[in-house]
């Protein structure tokens, strides 16, 4: 798979990308679902407090006829036809409607228990020309003491949806913009600071090149705590192949030097022109020493020789077979 192919720094790089964008993913719809609810939250607040200053605003004659609280709206929009701010009033054989309902179809609200608010919405309201508004609504009842008896009055303020779809596309815009642009610097930062940690690989590449071109014998460079082992190892591989090649060379040299004698006696043997019998004689005795001379050399160059990194040899199990055979053979003579 091409995945396996990566560099470090690529792998690197993708996993933290795909963490950061995963992170600042979660981060955004975190934020944005706490936007929505903080905004709806004054929302309500926001209507409740209308309906309060209506209700203070309102009052009976004392024949029990609602006045008209149109002299002093809590906000200029409640004059404002479609303005997407409504109020509407009901009580007992009385209705009243803020100015800016003229022009829209609004159903009245129905009673409440006396004393509570309750928001609604968005509810869709179809208009006379088709147009749909959808509009929050918050209820509220209230019992009107009057010289006439307890009146039941019951207020709805009523806003479109608009104003809060705006705050938060507002909102949205400018979140995903200062994430993204986060995203973007975090990106160059962490490239930045895998480039830096990775830095010390890049200087053991370079000395390892510099050995295999043989413009160095070793790793010399200061390395970090996690890569001196390592470098240590690599330096006493280096070591260990260089003590190799060079006993090679010095057992070649000693070979070469003690097949020297036999074959000058083998020469010599030729030039005399010595005897088919005594020559035969003769060639089946160097023979047999260059075959020793071989055989030495082989042994010494085994003895001689290190294996850096080879499997250790399990002594105990070789020891008790050494130790068994010899009870066996000297059982009487106590060699144990």
């Amino acid at each position: 798979m091409a995945w396996r192919t990566l560099s470090l720094n690529s792998r690197q790089l993708l996993a933290a990308s795909l963490g950061l964008v995963a992170f600042l993913g979660l981060t955004g719809y975190a934020l944005d679902r706490a936007f929505q609810e903080t905004a709806l939250s004054n929302l309500q607040q926001r209507l409740d407090n209308y309906a309060r200053a209506y209700l203070r605003n309102s009052d009976f004659d004392a024949d029990g006829s609602f006045k008209s609280p149109d002299a002093s709206p809590p906000d200029p929009r409640f004059d404002r036809p479609g303005s997407g701010l409504y109020a509407i009033a009901v009580g007992d054989g009385f209705r009243w409607e803020s100015a800016s309902t003229l022009g829209r179809l609004i159903p009245a609200p129905t009673a409440i228990t006396p004393g509570e608010a309750m928001v609604e919405g968005p509810q869709e309201y179809k208009q006379a020309d088709g147009e749909v508004l959808k509009l929050f609504r918050l209820s509220q009842t209230t019992i009107w003491e009057t010289t006439s008896g307890e009146i039941q009055l019951t207020y709805a303020i009523y806003e479109d949806t608009s104003t809060l779809d705006q705050q938060i596309a507002v909102f949205r815009r400018a979140l995903w913009n200062y994430l993204g642009l986060a995203a973007v610097l975090l990106l160059l930062l962490q490239t930045l600071v895998l480039r830096w940690s990775l830095m010390p690989l890049r200087h053991l590449e370079k000395e390892l090149k510099l050995v295999q071109r043989g413009l160095s014998q070793r790793l010399t460079g200061q390395h970090p705590r996690e890569l001196e082992p390592i470098a240590d190892s690599l330096n006493a591989f280096i070591e260990s192949e260089r003590s190799g090649l060079d006993q090679s060379r010095n057992t070649l040299s000693d070979l070469a030097h003690s097949l020297k004698t036999p074959l000058a006696v083998l020469r010599a043997r030729l030039d005399a022109d010595a005897s088919h019998e005594s020559l035969r004689d003769e060639v089946r005795a160097q023979t047999q020493r260059m075959d020793e001379i071989v055989s030495y050399q082989l042994s010494r160059a085994a003895r001689s020789g290190h294996a850096l990194f080879s499997a250790p040899l399990q002594i105990e199990p070789r020891a008790l077979e050494i130790v068994q055979s010899l009870e066996k053979v000297y059982k009487n003579k106590g060699v144990i």
